[in-house]
């Protein structure tokens, strides 16, 4: 509908680096703009205009989800109509809040502020989706020069909601037979001394492939999780945890009775099994030891209401059985050090230690306002010692884009940090009685704890499964390792997850998906 990309309002530099990583990661860096207001604090996002030429349906988004969600319909970038504030702020005007409605019916998006506007959606059967951030129902006067209006437009034809700010979209929308029903707000539309642009950290996600794929290897049955360390795979079936080098080829066929040289597997040691424990999860390395979390799945030992309450940071010692615990083993030679317990938490499907703070993070089976992230102190001194190593440390809230605590549905199947300790990368579903768009990878900057990326069953950052009771498609672990320059037999990329075919008739098959991430600095706008 409209070829006219606009980036007026960047400047020189910034516009030929969007340009030179659109070709890879397609319009993702568009959608993340942020501009900031020195004077209050305030800041503003990005307002983005798609369009999908198979549904003859706009889309303008200033979140992230949105912006997800468009690339994953294939709709395409147009053009950045301008910002709107992420949180309320009556600054400069009246902030009221911009609504995103969707109608299945009509396959059409309709983007509203205003009471009409909110009545009209909701009697022709459109359900609210989310708050895509904030415009101005009035504006100040000594600031009106910076606002443009943001204009409700309607098709009668194509039963299409049209909502636009800039002018070329306006005059697009008047040839192709689309009229003016009224203004929705008002949005910032220029940069002056005050509204400026910060220099922004995008992170980029991008699917590369399977390898293996869909493939039965002798030790793929019931896979769960993998780690490494600098030379070395490490992987957790559910009662068995193994080590490749680096060098192996992950594609072979491998016989427990005929291990290549430098693959290593040990079984759950006695001193769990005899326990009840029989589950492992995601694991971690981390300073020369794989820390893994290992469940009692069997009820008649494990109580699964035996959850012991925090009280003022003191957890008390768990009966034998009843809660998950975190085992360690040398990565070396995959000897068994010891365990420590996980007294708060009925579940524990994965781990990650953060390098900035050496704490573990881990959770229950999902992530919502009652279930947070748990994090636990770690003294591998008392560790090598035999004395207790793993204290509970506190909680952290994990939030959507709009600072709003997070919901993830169960089963939270595995976690890893960045090299840096600034992004959590987590991944969730299961393989039956479970809609794929609410699983997959989930990417956090962990410094505010903010959703940053979230993978789709489509698109860029692809991650596709398909659970049903015929097909048993259920996502695993994952881990962070920088395998560009590295010698991985059919591997690069820097994030790796697992999805396993859990097969009733024979041994599982699994996919181990790869993705490349990138870091783009985009500078502020120079004045």
């Amino acid at each position: 509908m409209e070829k006219i990309i606009n980036f007026r309002i960047i400047n020189l530099y910034a516009f030929f680096l969007i340009y030179f990583l659109n070709s890879v990661y397609t319009e993702s860096i568009c959608a993340q703009i942020v501009v900031h207001d020195h004077r209050n604090q305030t800041t503003y996002k990005s307002l983005n205009h798609y369009w999908s030429s198979t549904r003859m349906d706009n889309l303008i988004t200033a979140t992230t989800e949105g912006k997800n969600a468009a690339l994953g319909a294939k709709y395409r970038f147009v053009r950045l109509d301008g910002y709107v504030l992420e949180e309320a702020s009556n600054t400069e005007g009246q902030a009221v809040p911009l609504y995103l409605y969707y109608s299945k019916t009509r396959s059409d998006n309709f983007i509203t502020a205003t009471p009409e506007g909110i009545r009209d959606a909701e009697a022709g059967g459109y359900q609210r989706v989310r708050i895509e951030g904030y415009v101005l129902k009035t504006v100040k006067p000594e600031y009106q020069h910076l606002y443009q209006p943001l204009w409700l437009y309607y098709n009668n034809q194509r039963k299409d909601n049209f909502t636009i700010a800039t002018l070329q979209g306006m005059n697009t929308a008047e040839a192709g037979g689309y009229r003016k029903v009224r203004i929705e707000g008002y949005i910032l539309k220029a940069l002056d001394n005050n509204h400026r642009k910060k220099t922004v950290s995008l992170l980029n996600a991008k699917y590369l492939g399977n390898y293996p794929n869909d493939r039965q290897n002798g030790w793929s049955d019931k896979i769960q999780g993998v780690g490494h360390d600098d030379n070395n795979w490490f992987f957790t079936q559910k009662e068995r945890l193994w080590k490749f080098p680096i060098s192996h080829d992950l594609n072979k066929y491998v016989e427990l009775s005929n291990l290549p040289s430098g693959v290593m597997s040990v079984k759950i040691p006695k001193e769990l099994s005899n326990q009840g424990y029989n589950h492992f999860g995601d694991l971690v390395a981390y300073k020369g030891f794989l820390f893994i979390p290992i469940e009692a799945e069997n009820d008649a030992v494990r109580k699964v209401g035996g959850k012991v309450p925090i009280v003022k940071d003191h957890i008390s010692q768990p009966k034998n059985g009843n809660n998950p615990l975190i085992a360690v083993f040398k990565a070396s030679d995959l000897t068994y050090v010891g365990s420590g317990a996980l007294p708060a938490q009925t579940k524990a499907g994965w781990c990650a230690i953060n390098p900035q703070n050496g704490l573990l993070y881990t959770s229950e089976n999902n992530l919502s306002y009652e279930n947070k992230l748990l994090s636990y102190k770690i003294d591998l001194q008392s560790l090598i010692e035999n004395k207790n190593w793993l204290s509970y440390s506190g909680t952290k809230e994990l939030l959507d884009e709009n600072g709003n605590i997070i919901t993830i549905k169960g089963y939270m199947q595995g976690g890893e940090f960045s090299d840096d300790g600034n992004y959590l990368f987590i991944i969730n579903g299961k393989g039956h009685d479970f809609d794929p768009k609410d699983g997959g990878i989930w990417v956090f900057n962990f410094r505010d704890g903010k959703k940053e990326l979230k993978s789709s069953t489509s698109g860029v950052f692809k991650y596709e499964f398909k659970p049903s009771w015929g097909r048993f498609q259920e996502p695993e672990g994952l881990t962070y390792w920088n395998l560009d320059n590295q010698n991985a037999p059919g591997i690069k990329g820097k994030l790796h997850a697992i999805l396993l075919n859990s097969d009733a008739t024979s041994r599982d098959e699994f996919w181990f998906k790869h993705y490349d991430i990138r870091l783009v600095m985009i500078p502020p706008e120079r004045n």
